[in-house]
């Protein structure tokens, strides 16, 4: 031990002196500049298959497989080897519907319930917890229109209403601690490689965001996340998809698992901004919020959701049920003749 504390005293006084030299007759032109801001970009890892325990929601089965694809979308993303359409969907956990059953998350649904309505559909599910709009923004132009969907999705208000009480869009912007991303990067790549990298990835926390310091929430205003949305859908229509608003639900379920940031006002004042927004830029919207609550199983939100917020199962067939039955009515056959006629409404 001695031995090893001589060696690294010797290389540190070393290294010093070299530092001192090199100060004394270089000027380091790189003395004052900043390094590369890195934004990590909230999306599910590609390739990722486990398995879930929802016993303690009281669901049955009591466990659910989670996949992604090469890609990174949530299985199952492939119900045709030639579609008429693919849609693409970007949401948070209530998109992402990380505890339902695989083939029953709502955005498959969708595809499935679309094929006896005589549309060939593929869905692919980008939603992920915690994300905002401002976040599907970046994905949809970093990894979204990269896979040319026909339509992409957006349903988002919830968490853009939660992060926007606290701190606001500035928290998912480019950070200057790279180390931290780096580091984090190589536990990932590594864990695909090692089990002891793995048990430490499991266990260690350290793939949780660094902690901010947050203001005290405040009532959150809808403002910045009108811009984000309108963002993004004039971005989706430049890249060649027609995009579709989604208002968000929410029940007056409370429980222990029910996020604190849930409240019903707050999110219909975010729906309302989206209905408007959808009105003003010609978009098609659907109105799930209001859709489902005139389903009877929405009398008693305990058949539905398991928190009030997200979907059960029975909730995800429901969900996609409704968002189907608009699609198939309001947005498809509407693409189907543009691109009978050759209509350049959407640049392939």
């Amino acid at each position: 031990m001695r031995k090893l504390a001589f060696v690294l005293a010797a290389i540190a006084l070393t290294l010093a002196l070299y530092e001192g030299l090199l100060r004394a007759v270089w000027t380091n032109p790189f003395a004052r500049e900043s390094p590369d801001l890195v934004l990590i970009l909230r999306t599910q890892h590609a390739g990722a298959d486990r398995e879930l325990d929802r016993s303690a929601l009281h669901l049955d089965p009591p466990k659910v497989r989670f996949r992604t694809d090469s890609r990174g979308y949530i299985e199952p993303t492939k119900r045709f080897a030639d579609p008429e359409f693919t849609l693409a969907f970007q949401g948070g956990s209530t998109t992402e519907c990380l505890v339902v059953q695989e083939d029953l998350r709502w955005p498959n649904q969708v595809a499935v319930q679309l094929e006896p309505l005589g549309f060939r559909v593929n869905a692919l599910n980008a939603g992920r917890a915690g994300n905002s709009a401002h976040d599907a923004l970046v994905n949809l132009v970093e990894i979204v229109s990269r896979d040319r969907p026909d339509v992409v999705l957006l349903m988002h208000a919830i968490n853009d209403a939660g992060l926007l009480a606290e701190g606001g869009y500035a928290l998912r912007a480019p950070k200057p601690d790279g180390w931290r991303a780096g580091a984090r990067w190589l536990l990932e790549a590594s864990s695909a490689h090692s089990s002891v990298a793995g048990l430490v990835r499991r266990f260690s926390g350290f793939e949780r965001e660094a902690p901010r310091p947050n203001p005290a929430p405040t009532q959150p205003d809808p403002g910045p996340y009108q811009e984000q949305v309108r963002a993004w859908l004039r971005t989706a229509r430049a890249l060649g998809s027609e995009p579709v608003l989604i208002t968000e639900p929410l029940s007056r379920l409370r429980n222990e698992l029910t996020p604190p940031w849930a409240d019903v006002d707050e999110l219909a004042v975010f729906n309302e901004r989206m209905r408007a927004i959808g009105r003003e830029e010609g978009v098609a919207l659907v109105d799930l919020a209001a859709l489902v609550q005139a389903e009877p199983e929405f009398l008693a939100p305990e058949k539905v959701y398991y928190d009030g917020m997200h979907v059960n199962d029975a909730g995800a067939r429901i969900y996609g049920r409704l968002v189907a039955e608009a699609l198939a009515r309001d947005v498809l056959p509407r693409l189907r003749a543009a691109r009978a006629s050759h209509l350049p409404q959407i640049a392939r």
